[in-house]
């Protein structure tokens, strides 16, 4: 008798490297693309954003270091930023001090931000075929991407530390598992936004093990947060203000309709919590099995969705978030077992498809724009394509960002309704 095939949600990696002609193809364009980057100097100002030195936002954290080492607050002012930013940042960062880590440092901490972002993501979502390349290939092109890189925006170490996340949840050994809420909590403490990404713990589904894991995550972000808790009123004193082509969110959304922008935010954050509401509410949105949670392109989407969603119901964000839509991208291109998707994801895959194909050419366009007319991050004077350009952005992410909470909440919903439940064996 033949052996029965292994699952799919106990593979979270894909076929050997040497099976992976693709994966190594387009390896190579993107290497070369960073090289041009680097080599070619930056696409901001290709994408008309000014011509800003190479990893300035990387140099602004060792920068802080310098001007703590020097006694300054750096949270109300850093000198020796090049642009003079004040710390906008949790603490923890200014750990890196430990290190011996100063802004001469640039280089090598440039290059460490950048390959935290690019072996965890080459490798976990290496493309088998034509079509995934393409698609692969299409998020680096990116605008957004391309500036993150560019600047070695720390939103690309907080994605480096979310990678593991899902072959941790995936692997056998409970221990293995135990790390992904250890590194969800790190993450959170260094730009609390990823607190939201604890939502894909629940993909587990042993009772016990789920418990375990939401009491390791609910300890260790407590602690990480009670940290650096009494940095969040500095930090929002002093964080920059997302605008233009840099910005997205549900706030944004809200203020291009007419609504004013006092009401945006709070807006926003009601209609995705009337979205997660439906979610729970609606048994045509609870058609999928249990089983479908568990494999691997699905707790990327959600791992992926949740952190999106999250920072788009929340008002506005910089675009760099970005970077979360490559774990999307496996589930949407080339689902596996469609049998097992809700309903409303398997009619909606052509529109999310179309929302991914727009955000990346459309942030494209509006800095090729802003380039031509001069001008930066802020639409052009009477450029009605970018402003067109730039609502669309936003109805991509919306949508993105809605199915991403529909699946993220029905997960959910599905686990504790499980936990609640007399203890039966599974079958």
């Amino acid at each position: 008798m033949n052996p029965a095939p292994q699952p799919e949600q106990t593979r979270p990696f894909r076929a050997p490297l040497a099976q992976a002609p693709w994966w190594w193809l387009s390896t190579l364009l993107i290497l070369g693309l960073v090289a041009l980057i680097f080599h070619n100097r930056s696409p901001q100002h290709w994408l008309g954003f000014g011509d800003l030195p190479l990893w300035v936002d990387s140099h602004a954290i060792l920068s802080a270091l310098d001007a703590h080492r020097a006694g300054l607050d750096v949270f109300k002012s850093n000198p020796y930023d090049l642009l003079s930013r004040p710390h906008s940042y949790s603490s923890l960062w200014l750990q890196l001090e430990h290190l011996g880590l100063t802004r001469w440092d640039q280089v090598p901490f440039g290059f460490a931000c950048e390959l935290f972002f690019l072996v965890p993501t080459l490798f976990l979502f290496r493309p088998s075929t034509l079509r995934e390349a393409l698609w692969i290939m299409g998020f680096f092109l990116c605008a957004p991407v391309l500036l993150a890189m560019d600047r070695a925006n720390n939103d690309l170490v907080i994605f480096g530390l979310l990678c593991p996340v899902v072959p941790c949840l995936l692997s056998r050994s409970l221990l293995v598992r135990l790390f992904a809420p250890l590194l969800i909590s790190l993450a959170a403490g260094l730009k609390y936004y990823p607190i939201i990404a604890a939502c894909v713990l629940f993909v587990d589904p042993d009772r016990k093990s789920l418990r375990l894991s939401l009491a390791v995550f609910l300890a260790s972000a407590a602690l990480v947060l009670y940290l650096v808790f009494d940095d969040l009123p500095k930090i929002t004193a002093t964080q920059p203000r997302p605008e233009g082509m840099l910005s997205m969110g549900g706030a944004i959304l809200l203020q291009n309709l007419g609504l004013p922008k006092a009401l945006s935010t709070p807006l926003s954050l009601l209609l995705g919590a009337a979205v997660t509401t439906l979610a729970w509410c609606s048994p045509r949105l609870s058609d999928w099995s249990r089983a479908a949670a568990t494999q691997w392109r699905y707790t990327s989407f959600i791992l992926s969705a949740s952190l999106l969603a999250g920072c788009f119901w929340t008002g506005s964000n910089w675009s760099y978030r970005t970077v979360f839509v490559i774990g999307m991208i496996p589930l949407l291109v080339a689902p596996v077992e469609v049998e097992l998707m809700p309903r409303f994801l398997r009619r909606s895959l052509p529109w999310l498809r179309a929302a991914l194909i727009l955000l990346f050419v459309s942030h494209t366009l509006c800095g090729v724009i802003n380039w031509a007319a001069g001008s930066e991050m802020s639409p052009p004077v009477n450029s009605m394509l970018w402003e067109q350009l730039w609502n669309a952005l936003q109805y991509c992410y919306l949508l993105l960002s809605v199915a991403g909470t529909l699946l993220a909440s029905n997960l959910i919903f599905m686990r504790v309704r499980e936990q609640l439940r007399p203890h039966r064996a599974d079958v």
